[in-house]
């Protein structure tokens, strides 16, 4: 629905108030029920949870306006205090979203502000352009702290690239209230809330794009946080914490590559957990997981290989070794294979020790694919199997 305002020189069309607002509460309903589908998918993003609670309310407080001749004069004020918690809300999702605590925490007053100042103005001192003041302070300031959050995101790729543009929309939107501010305590002051104005009519157009911009922002940061919650889940062996199988022959490939490309060497060791099979068989499957698990958080806390080195299958695991030379790799596998003999594993019903049987090869000049840098250590790990175990060979 249009409006139009006729003056002296020009006729300025104005958007009904009562459409922006329905508009902008249909966008965050529906910006609401898309995080929610994508919290649902990982409930570990409790980041998701907390922005589809803000666009929730912020859905009701706009509803509340829209309900307002309905309402008694001081029932539409009420809406501001869903925006109030709304606005802490948000700023929650982004401090959780970079692993940071939002509790106990003084941002806490902000929201408590506006929902005191707007009390204070509705029922004491019934002053419009005073709870335009409180609204905007509390927007300028909202805004200004999503920015500051989003640009404390460190990450690589979209989710960083998004959190940028998103503290950029925050600060336009602390702008835009700004401006807001001056035009109600200056040279614009607003005789209704709802009624044909251009400032307030800019407002809940703002709105409504905003509420689009940051949820779509939100969403791609959500959704890019759980692609790669995803991708580490598929690319990580369960039971010992390393990489798995595909993901050490995707690491495999791409240090070739770099090792060709550079001229620097790449070994590749091959280690095989001795007599598994008869731990499995004496004290049963728990037993030998516990031994895979036990050789995992040697390797990653130890070690700290836990992002060169995966389970290659069963009870074998493989190293990559960018940049190392044939005597730094051998000296390493010498390390492992005596810390591992080092380990003895208390069990239920008695005490396993474990060894490690290690081959070991370096790249040459016409290994052009891993398979044959991968059956080169293969056979260096038969051969270190077949003259004892609990030993190293190298080709």
């Amino acid at each position: 629905m249009l409006l139009y305002a006729e003056g002296r020189r020009r006729t300025t069309m104005i958007l009904d108030s009562y459409t922006l607002i329905i508009n902008s509460a249909v966008i965050s309903f529906v910006m609401m029920i898309a995080m929610m589908m994508v919290w649902s998918v990982s409930r570990e993003h409790r980041s998701a949870l907390l922005w589809a609670a803000a666009l929730g309310l912020n859905c009701g407080g706009l509803i509340v306006y829209t309900l307002s001749p309905l309402l008694p004069p001081w029932g539409p004020p009420f809406g501001n205090f869903f925006f109030a918690i709304a606005g802490y809300l948000l700023w929650a999702g982004l401090r959780d979203f970079r692993k940071a605590s939002f509790l106990r925490s003084p941002v806490i007053l902000l929201p408590v502000y506006y929902i005191l100042g707007i009390l204070y103005f509705l029922f004491i001192q019934t002053d419009l352009t005073a709870r335009i003041f409180i609204a905007s302070t509390f927007q300028i300031s909202a805004g200004m702290l999503y920015a500051r959050e989003a640009l404390l995101i460190r990450r690589r790729g979209l989710a960083g690239a998004v959190a940028s543009i998103a503290a950029a929309i925050s600060i336009g939107h602390a702008l835009y209230y700004a401006f807001r501010l001056i035009s109600a305590l200056g040279f614009a002051p607003v005789p209704t809330l709802l009624g044909p104005h251009t400032w307030q009519t800019y407002t809940f157009l703002e709105s409504g794009i905003y509420v689009l911009a940051i949820g779509v922002a939100l969403m791609a940061m959500t959704v890019d946080n759980l692609y790669l919650q995803l991708r580490l889940t598929a690319l990580s062996d369960r039971t010992t914490g390393l990489l798995s199988r595909n993901a050490v022959l995707e690491r495999l490939t791409e240090e070739m590559a770099a090792a060709h490309s550079a001229h620097r060497p790449l070994h590749l060791m091959m280690i095989d957990l001795d007599h598994l099979d008869r731990v499995n068989e004496t004290y049963g499957h728990k037993a030998g997981d516990a031994m895979l698990a036990a050789f995992g958080s040697l390797m990653r806390n130890e070690f700290r290989l836990e992002k060169n080195s995966g389970r290659y299958g069963g009870d074998e695991f493989a190293l990559v070794l960018p940049g190392m030379t044939a005597a730094e790799a051998t000296n390493l596998a010498h390390q492992i294979r005596r810390a591992t003999e080092a380990l003895i594993l208390p069990l239920e019903n008695g005490r396993v020790s474990l060894t490690v049987s290690i081959g070991l090869t370096g790249l040459q000049h016409q290994d052009q694919q891993f398979d044959t840098l991968i059956a080169r250590a293969d056979t260096a790990l038969y051969r270190a199997k077949q003259t004892g175990r609990n030993r190293v060979v190298v080709l």
